[in-house]
């Protein structure tokens, strides 16, 4: 019996061993590690981090009570807390550094529970070398060290470059390069895999580009190697803004130039937006399409503020173009940059029927007669024409006029383009056609009267 007893004593670390398999962790999985395990080649004076993962793949619990690292320059970089019950397919994650001082090649086992669970093996040597460049000097860098972006304004960025080089006489491949961190983002100019060939190097960037005013923290991580980046965020201060129009009287019709000024040079940098709000003086007149700024066909557009410039720039301009559209009403400029807001109120006035162009065919028998433009007080009523020969006399039967104010209040009352309007009136004529030479036309509206001047007929 004592016999029996012995043997179940002597067989249970083994059959603890058999049910803790060992992985290593790797970017988006865990590989199976056997008896030997290499660890990536390290640059004398740096250090290699491996995280490796015990998995147990038994039906019940096991106690994890010892783990042991035996050989000259390998390291726990992080350990759990011991003992621990590891669960039925439980894992349990620890880091293992190597830290060579000179170059040669090492080796160390990795104990488990009072048994070895695999041989570690590292070499010591040239390796690819990163350096953070763009600075006055070079900086080569250790894993762990830290790349500091400094204190920028929020809604701003700054950059760093590096650069992978490759000092060996053989090629280098690298399968990883990434940059984490809300605030960071990159690599610019670079993508891997890739492979530096002897004496070659690559160069890329990496930004930062606070949202919060806080300190922030990013890594960036190539294959093993591991680098801290940081930074801190704080919030933009800008000058009272205002905003001015060229010309400052606005009319239907037109383009006008916008300009955002600061009240004194801006101390940050960051962007802002402009938008309008239109209410029209009728309450019959629907919205107008044509009342925009043109460079971003809405009735907003984004701004930038720079440091120590006292103008907003729109993309590299320090005015804008605005459409003041075609409807009497009124305009609310609203300028927001940080914790700014400013507004401008002006008005587009009712005024006279505005002609953009009058023509008039000649038909076989007929005078097709076009006259677009545009009523800001979307109240056109009256219409006058008048015909001439070829010798300038005037047609019988002189001036013809139109009461078309109940048409215009149609089409205005259903129309989508503001006060915009094209008229055509059709004329049947009694006689030679061709002997008419000219025409002119008046249009009335509640503001005034407009005359189209004499225009020749077209063939």
């Amino acid at each position: 019996m004592k016999r029996t007893l012995l043997a179940a004593v002597l067989l249970w670390p083994s059959l603890l061993m058999a049910e803790l398999k060992l992985f290593v962790v790797e970017p988006g999985a865990e590989n199976a590690v056997g008896d030997s395990f290499t660890i990536p080649t390290t640059a004398a004076g740096d250090y290699t981090d491996t995280v490796f993962r015990l998995r147990n793949t038994g039906s019940s619990a096991v106690s994890l009570y010892g783990l042991n690292v035996a050989g000259s320059r390998f390291t726990f970089a992080s350990l759990p807390t011991l003992p621990v019950n590891v669960a039925s397919n439980g894992t349990v994650d620890f880091t293992i550094r190597f830290q060579p001082v000179t170059s040669g090649t090492y080796s160390a086992y990795l104990n488990v529970n009072g048994s070895r669970l695999t041989v570690l093996v590292a070499t010591a040597g040239s390796s690819y070398v990163v350096t953070l460049t763009g600075e006055s000097t070079a900086v080569e860098l250790r894993t762990g060290n830290t790349v500091d972006f400094g204190t920028v304004t929020t809604g701003s960025s700054a950059s760093r470059q590096f650069s992978i080089s490759n000092p060996t006489s053989q090629p280098v491949t690298i399968n990883a390069v990434t940059v984490s961190g809300d605030s960071f983002a990159g690599p610019d100019g670079v993508s891997a895999p890739l492979v530096i060939e002897a004496g070659a190097s690559v160069s890329f960037g990496v930004a930062f580009a606070p949202t919060v005013a806080e300190a922030q923290q990013g890594a960036l991580t190539i294959d093993h190697r591991s680098f801290t980046l940081s930074g801190a965020g704080k919030a933009a201060v800008f000058p009272k803004l205002s905003i001015s129009l060229t010309p400052e009287t606005l009319t239907g019709g037109k383009q006008v130039k916008v300009r955002i000024s600061l009240e004194s040079k801006s101390e940050s940098t960051g962007a802002g937006k402009l938008s309008v709000a239109f209410t029209p003086d009728s309450s019959t007149s629907g919205d107008d399409p044509a009342l925009l700024f043109p460079a971003s066909g809405s009735r907003s557009i984004a701004f930038t503020v720079t440091e120590g410039e006292e103008l907003a720039r729109f993309s590299s301009l320090t005015e804008t173009e605005f459409q003041t559209g075609t409807t009497a009403g009124s305009i609310v400029f609203t300028a927001t940059l940080g914790s700014h807001t400013e507004t401008l109120t002006v008005t587009i006035p009712a005024a006279s029927v505005a002609v953009d162009s009058a023509k008039c065919l000649r038909g076989a028998s007929s005078l097709d007669l076009q006259i677009s433009g545009f009523d800001t007080s979307q109240s056109a009523s009256r219409l006058t024409f008048r015909f001439y020969d070829l010798t300038g006399t005037v047609i019988s039967p002189g001036s013809i006029t139109v009461d078309a104010e109940s048409a215009f209040k149609k089409y205005f009352s259903s129309a989508t383009l503001g006060g915009q309007f094209l008229l055509r009136a059709v004329f049947p004529v009694n006689g030679n056609v061709l002997q008419v030479g000219a025409f002119e036309a008046t249009v009335t509206n509640s503001i005034g009267t407009v005359t189209v001047p004499r225009t020749a007929v077209q063939q």
